[in-house]
């Protein structure tokens, strides 16, 4: 039994040709494509790529920002804590058990 050829989905979109123009076929040419390639190649990768980032490169990015904010929070924690302390609202001991219960419950 013979296979079924894929079906195909025709997409088409025009471009106003005073914005950006020079610039896409410029770089549609450093990829050397024809500019409806390289447009079509833009929108895959787009729907179906990351960027050209692999999951271990985003995964590695995602700790870093991580770590900022535990760092961010913990700064934020000693921050609020010597506020305290320095209005005269508490004792040291009384601030930290409120940074703690308020701040760093998450």
């Amino acid at each position: 039994m013979p296979k079924a050829p894929p079906q195909t989905v025709t997409i088409r979109f025009r471009k106003d040709d005073t914005e950006h123009s020079a610039e896409f076929h410029q770089q549609a040419k450093e990829a050397g494509m024809k500019p409806g390639e390289y447009a079509r190649k833009l929108i895959f990768d787009a729907l179906y790529d990351t960027g050209g980032q692999d999951l271990a490169t985003l995964s590695a990015e995602l700790r870093i920002v991580q770590n900022q904010l535990t760092e961010l929070r913990r700064d934020l924690a000693t921050g609020v804590t010597a506020l305290l302390v320095k209005a005269g609202r508490c004792s040291p001991d009384e601030a930290r058990a409120w940074v703690d219960d308020k701040l760093r419950k998450h």
